[in-house]
């Protein structure tokens, strides 16, 4: 077995535990969001990325099928096209939910001021998906499967081919702007304040109720930076070996790595939220309580010793 075959296979091996973590995952931060009370726009702008982990981590058998060979044993060319129409769709959604949430943290931060009311940042689902998804539909006309099992753009739609880089990349680069300097004025301004802090005291410049600003701030760079290294990084370059039809076997390898890479972005944000953040850990640790006290309360019941009342009373509680 040479390189590229060996690579081929450790990506599937790769992606199915990416799919098998990062789905759960990301479902149950979706869940714990539909249980919050009074949700803020930083909660918004997670449930918005985690649902585009979901839609993403879709991918993840489709690629699977074709790193395997699968795909080329007669797969129809439409799943071809929408297995990119759905990666570029999403990866550019992705890009705007992180800028927006990059815009947030910083005017927030460092102006006191909320960019996004929290009614926007609950409907921002509005224009973002319908237009993200819009753009990407470009793929369906620029791809096809090239009949080897891989998705190729076809360069006799050249023009069309063409723009669909254009517009990925201007997504792609504009986004990374926008957050990379974003988080580097939150960063430094609040550095002045720590600082400001330690050479005056607390009580003149930076209070407890800072505390969870600064971990919210922490938590929201890390997944951001994450996604810039792990999934901004393979996905323009992934974009730009594909204008150029990678053929051979170490552009096929390193476009298995980059897909790698995509991926890793999708599945571990479930376990930063639960490493970096309590209230997260906490209204985990509520949610499962619910969901064992109501499954307890209707075995209770079934077995007629406990009443309804008492059932919903305890259901209740948390």
């Amino acid at each position: 077995m040479d390189v590229y075959d060996w690579s081929k296979h450790a990506t599937a091996i790769f992606l199915s535990v990416s799919f098998l973590l990062g789905l759960p995952g990301n479902i149950l931060v979706v869940t714990v969001h539909c249980h919050i009370k009074g949700k803020t726009v930083t909660d918004w702008m997670i449930f918005y990325i985690a649902i585009c982990d979901i839609i993403s981590l879709v991918n993840a058998p489709l690629y699977f099928l074709q790193f395997e060979g699968i795909w080329a044993l007669g797969f129809p060319n439409i799943l071809c096209k929408l297995h990119y129409f759905n990666v570029n769709s999403i990866a550019m959604a992705s890009y705007v939910c992180c800028a927006c949430t990059a815009l947030e943290r910083y005017y927030k931060v460092v102006h006191s001021k909320e960019v996004f009311s929290i009614t926007q940042a609950k409907y921002m689902w509005i224009p973002i998906f319908p237009i993200c998804f819009g753009l990407g539909s470009l793929s369906l006309f620029a791809v096809n499967n090239n009949g080897n099992g891989n998705c190729m753009y076809d360069m006799e739609v050249r023009f069309l081919s063409t723009i669909n880089y254009i517009v990925m990349l201007f997504i792609a680069i504009l986004s990374s702007i926008v957050m990379t300097f974003c988080y580097i004025g939150t960063g430094v301004f609040l550095l002045k304040k720590v600082r400001e802090t330690i050479k005056y005291g607390p009580s003149t410049s930076f209070k407890k109720s800072h505390r969870n600003t600064i971990q919210t701030t922490k938590i929201l760079a890390t997944v951001t930076i994450v996604f810039l290294f792990s999934a901004n990084v393979p996905y323009v370059i992934g974009v730009l070996f594909s204008s150029n039809r990678p053929t051979t076997e170490p552009m096929m390898t390193i476009m298995l790595v980059l897909a790698v890479m995509f991926f890793i972005n999708n599945f571990i944000n479930p376990f930063l939220y639960m490493a970096m953040s309590g209230i997260f850990r906490q209204r985990t640790k509520k949610l499962f309580q619910k969901c064992c006290c109501c499954c307890s309360d209707i075995s209770r019941s079934r077995n007629g010793r406990q009443t309804e009342t008492s059932s919903n009373v305890m259901c209740i509680t948390y």
